[in-house]
């Protein structure tokens, strides 16, 4: 294993087929010149973020974790696909499965499929956060504890996300306002009414790693 890597790892390095088809290109047009510029430096400005988020990615291990899901739930009749976007500085590992092959007869007698998801990335305040979805969404600021991840990690396993053959799951509508909504009234007392969260909104997993400053805070979706 560790000589097929260093092989892919030369092979990456010494592409100079791919890099003289860059420079072919850049060649050709300014304006993809520039373009290029921008993205190294958008990298390099990036780099302390993307540290930090390859960090948590590797200690939390939640591709790792879903592959032992499958292997061990599911008989390997999972798929798993991973996404990276924006340098990396976003990633998310999603885990699909048909619902007759769950061994669980009370899920393998709905049609369609399973999906179990994790995103580790910045909010939209520029923290760092994971979030996990199966049939509920469970959002934390990082750090959290690999053992707490797991465990709503296989939370969401126990009730995953089902989603009909061709359709995607239905999700309420990215909410921007920043205000905070009107609290409901009492009409004979006039008192304020609890109002409760929107379906859709992500749940705090609760305290971040021990002795963390930060705990965790639903955000925005």
């Amino acid at each position: 294993m560790a000589r097929s890597e260093g092989a892919r790892a030369t092979m990456m390095a010494e592409w100079d087929e791919l890099e003289q088809l860059c420079r072919e290109i850049e060649e050709a047009s300014s304006e993809v010149g520039g373009r290029r510029e921008r993205i190294r430096a958008e990298q390099e400005a990036l780099k302390p973020a993307l540290a930090e988020i390859e960090r948590f990615w590797q200690e939390l291990a939640p591709e790792q974790a879903l592959e032992q899901v499958r292997d061990r739930l599911l008989g390997s009749a999972a798929i798993i696909e991973r996404i990276t976007v924006a340098y990396g500085l976003e990633r998310m590992v999603v885990m699909v499965w048909p619902a007759h092959a769950d061994p669980r007869p009370e899920l393998a007698s709905a049609k369609g499929e399973y999906r179990v998801q994790v995103l580790v990335g910045l909010n939209e305040r520029g923290r760092p956060r994971v979030r996990v979805t199966g049939a509920k969404r469970l959002e934390a600021i990082l750090p959290v504890a690999p053992e707490k991840f797991r465990a709503v990690l296989l939370g969401a396993v126990r009730a995953p996300e089902h989603v009909l053959a061709g359709e995607e799951p239905q999700r309420a509508p990215e909410r921007t306002e920043t205000a905070a909504p009107e609290r409901p009234q009492d009409a004979e007392s006039g008192d304020e009414r609890p109002v409760p969260p929107p379906p859709d909104e992500p749940i705090p997993m609760g305290p971040a790693a021990s002795g963390a400053a930060e705990t965790s805070e639903p955000s925005t979706v």
